[in-house]
Order: structure tokens, then sequence, then C-alpha cells
């Protein structure tokens, strides 16, 4: 699924939860030299659905 498949609200609670850092190792988004993400931390199967604790800003 692609980033921009996932839905404004899941898209808000992540960013929203991450406070402006990567969700892995905690680098501040404004000092990255790219632009954050919002990645499926566990890859989706047809049975899965997007949930916010399988999303991550990074």
């Amino acid at each position: 699924m692609s980033e921009k498949s996932i839905k404004a609200k899941h898209r808000q609670a992540v960013e929203s939860r991450a406070q402006g850092c990567c969700e892995y190792c905690r680098s501040q988004a404004r000092f990255a030299t790219q632009s954050f993400s919002i990645e499926h931390i566990q890859r989706l199967s047809r049975e899965v659905k997007t949930e916010l604790d399988n999303l991550a800003l990074a």
C-alpha cells in the first residue's frame, strides 16, 4: 500500500504521536536531509487492515 492510500486521519494520528521525530531512531524531522514518510512496520497481507499500531513515521 502506498503512502498516498493511507487515510488522512491515520496520517495525522501518526504524525501527532511521533511529535516530529522518526519513530525508529528518534531523529528530528527538522534536521533530516530527506522528508519523512509514513510506512507500515510489518508488511500488509490480504487479511490485515491498516492500523495505527502498524504505521510509523520514518
